[in-house]
């Protein structure tokens, strides 16, 4: 029997099977690869600000986690031997309608800082503390992270059911047979609710990127809030343009609407990115909650612990995430998981 269990093989649970092993824990993981992980949806905007998460209890835990990602992605390079694209280039924050405040800068001031931006734009605010991770940088530097540590990775375990008593988690029923832990934490995303009754749906998000020339290259996150959309851009050259929004289910792959959609007000506010060259598409699901926070925490089963429904910012909460369970873990007091319970789900 291993002491713990990590049900999932995304950026939380790996995260997640990594602090646990740093504390001593022996852990193994059982990753499906789905199609369509919330990681391959990411753009890796570490965005507390940029996303204007409201004051409380959740932006607190979002600027925390936020605070943790020098540190991390640190601890991530030393385990892993290679570096996460972690980048705290700042993102600024537009907007096509004229806004107020002290922060509040015109398109004129703008201009300086990011020149060429389209006529549509009136404004913006600049987060110089927000920034970026690569999220596949960041998984395959999770996946050497746990190895170095000695975490099993059981992959291609397609999970059926989890199988319990009235109080607790007995075993994990598989297509590669039963698995039992002392301890469970379930990291499923938007597949969860397929083994737990859990108020999480996947919202689907179509994504492209463009090759910037040299002589063009960005050095800030643009997230243009009215459109919903972002341009991230990576230090290879890439630029990471997303992402769709849809309730879809589980409908898989892109869609010409959809990229439509991307490309048209990619051009509005970039105007010179209609020359540049589409490398790439694809599509992913972020796994979301009514109340789009986080469920975290114990279970109504005993040694059943709650990873899941991050959204949109998976990539941001995942340090501070792995942080608090794995302390829970352990018996020690984590007073701000109790803000994320799925019991506020319940009426």
């Amino acid at each position: 029997m291993t002491d713990t269990l990590v049900l999932g093989g995304g950026v939380i649970g790996l995260s997640v099977a990594v602090e646990l092993a740093l504390r001593g824990a022996k852990v193994k993981v059982l990753t499906t690869h789905k199609t369509g992980l919330a990681t391959t949806a990411a753009a890796g905007m570490l965005a507390p600000q940029a996303e204007a998460i409201p004051e409380g209890k959740f932006r607190d835990f979002s600027l925390a986690s936020r605070a943790l990602w020098p540190i991390w992605q640190e601890k991530l390079q030393y385990l892993s031997g290679q570096g996460i694209g972690y980048w705290p280039c700042g993102i600024l924050s537009l907007h096509d309608q004229t806004q107020t405040g002290i922060d509040w800068q015109s398109y004129a001031q703008l201009e300086p800082m990011i020149s060429g931006l389209g006529g549509v734009i009136k404004g913006g605010y600049w987060y110089p503390e927000d920034g970026q991770v690569d999220p596949r940088l960041l998984l395959k530097a999770l996946t050497l992270a746990c190895a170095t540590l000695a975490v099993e990775i059981i992959n291609q375990s397609e999970i059926k059911r989890l199988v319990s008593n009235q109080t607790s988690l007995t075993y994990i029923e598989t297509t590669l047979g039963n698995f039992q832990a002392d301890t469970y934490v379930l990291c499923c995303g938007s597949w969860s609710t397929q083994l737990l009754d859990l108020p999480v749906f996947a919202l689907k998000g179509q994504m492209l990127a463009l090759q910037m020339p040299k002589h063009q290259q960005l050095n800030q996150v643009l997230f243009w809030q009215e459109a919903g959309i972002y341009l991230v851009p990576r230090q290879d050259g890439r630029l990471v343009v997303g992402a769709t929004l849809e309730n879809v289910g589980f409908l898989t792959g892109t869609t010409a609407e959809g990229l439509a959609y991307l490309r048209q007000q990619t051009h509005a506010l970039l105007p010179l990115t209609a020359t540049w060259s589409e490398v790439e598409t694809w599509s992913g699901f972020r796994p979301a909650t009514p109340d789009l926070r986080p469920i975290l925490g114990r279970s109504a089963l005993k040694n059943l612990w709650l990873a899941t429904g991050h959204h949109r910012n998976g990539i941001l909460l995942s340090p501070q995430t792995a942080k608090s369970l794995a302390e829970a873990l352990l018996g020690n007091s984590v007073p701000e998981l109790e803000d994320f319970s799925y019991q506020r789900f319940i009426p």
